[in-house]
C-alpha cells in the first residue's frame, strides 16, 4: 500500500523530464542572452573606447606636428565645416567615411579654400587633391603622448609635449633634455569642442561597460554578462540535482505505485 511519501516521491519522479525540459530551455535562453551581451560589449570596446582613443591620438598627433611647424591647425577633418587656404587637418585612422583599417592617421594642409563634403574627402582621389596635399608627420622638438591602458582607466592623460634642456647644476649636476606639457587638459587648453567629445564619448562607453548593478542603473553590460553567467551555472546546478532524482527516486518507490 502506497504511503503518502512514496506517492509524492512517484509524483516527483513523473515531473523530472518536463522540470529538466524547462531548466533546458532556461539554459539555452540565458545562453542567447549573454552572446548578444558579449557581443555588445565588444561593439563598444572596440568600436567606441579604441576609436575614441585613436581619434584623440591623432588629434595629438597633428597638435603636435601644427606646433613644429607654426600651421594653423583645424583638428580632425570634418564634413560640413568651412576650410581655409593654409589650415591643416588630421584624418584619423577610423574616419567613417573611409575604410577604418585601410589608412594610418594622415596630416593635410587645405589648398583652397573650400566647405568639406564626400567628394572632398582629403585622403584619395582627384576632386581631394584640388583641395589637400598631405603633409609628412616629421616632428623633432614636440611628440604627442597618449596614456597607456587608456581602456582600464581614462581617457584625460594626454598631452602635446616639447623637449626642453635643463640647465646644469654646477658643479655636480649635468643638465639633461626633458619633455614638459605644452597642451594638455590642464596646459594652455583651448577646451576644443573635438577633444571634449571624444572624451565624453569614451565615459559613456567605459560606463555603459562597467557600471555595477544598483539602484543607480542596470546598464552595465560585463555586470549584466556576470549575472548571466551565474544565472546559468544555478539552473545548470537545478538541472543536474534534479536529473539525478531519476535513479534516485525510483529506489525509494515501492514497486506497486509505479503507473
Amino acid at each position: 500500500m502506497a504511503t503518502e511519501e512514496s506517492t509524492k516521491l512517484n509524483e516527483m519522479l513523473r515531473n523530472i523530464p518536463d522540470g529538466s525540459d524547462n531548466f533546458a530551455n532556461n539554459i539555452s535562453q540565458l545562453e542567447d542572452i549573454r552572446d548578444e551581451l558579449t557581443e555588445q560589449a565588444n561593439a563598444v570596446d572596440v568600436g567606441i573606447l579604441d576609436v575614441s582613443a585613436n581619434r584623440l591620438k591623432s588629434f595629438i598627433e597633428g597638435k603636435a606636428l601644427s606646433l613644429e611647424n607654426g600651421y594653423t591647425y583645424r583638428g580632425i577633418w570634418e564634413l560640413g565645416v568651412t576650410y581655409n587656404t593654409g589650415e591643416t587637418i588630421v584624418v584619423a585612422p577610423d574616419t567613417p567615411i573611409d575604410d577604418a583599417t585601410s589608412i594610418n592617421s594622415v596630416h593635410y594642409q587645405c589648398i583652397s579654400d573650400h566647405t568639406s563634403d564626400a567628394t572632398n574627402f582629403p585622403v584619395g582621389g582627384a576632386q581631394s587633391a584640388t583641395y589637400w596635399v598631405s603633409i609628412p608627420y616629421v616632428v623633432s622638438t614636440y611628440q604627442a603622448r597618449l596614456k597607456a591602458g587608456y581602456n582600464s582607466t581614462n581617457l584625460t592623460a594626454w598631452a602635446v609635449q616639447i623637449l626642453t634642456f635643463v640647465p646644469p647644476v654646477f658643479p655636480a649636476i649635468i643638465g639633461t633634455y626633458v619633455w614638459v606639457d605644452v597642451y594638455s587638459l590642464t596646459v594652455n587648453w583651448d577646451s576644443n569642442v573635438q577633444v571634449t567629445k571624444l572624451i565624453a564619448d569614451w565615459d559613456y562607453g567605459y560606463d555603459l561597460l562597467n557600471k555595477a548593478l544598483d539602484s543607480s542603473g542596470t546598464y552595465g553590460l560585463y555586470a549584466q554578462i556576470s549575472n548571466t553567467t551565474t544565472a546559468i551555472n544555478l539552473i545548470t546546478a537545478n538541472k543536474n540535482k534534479l536529473d539525478g532524482g531519476t535513479t534516485v527516486f525510483s529506489d525509494y518507490i515501492p514497486q506497486t505505485d509505479f503507473n
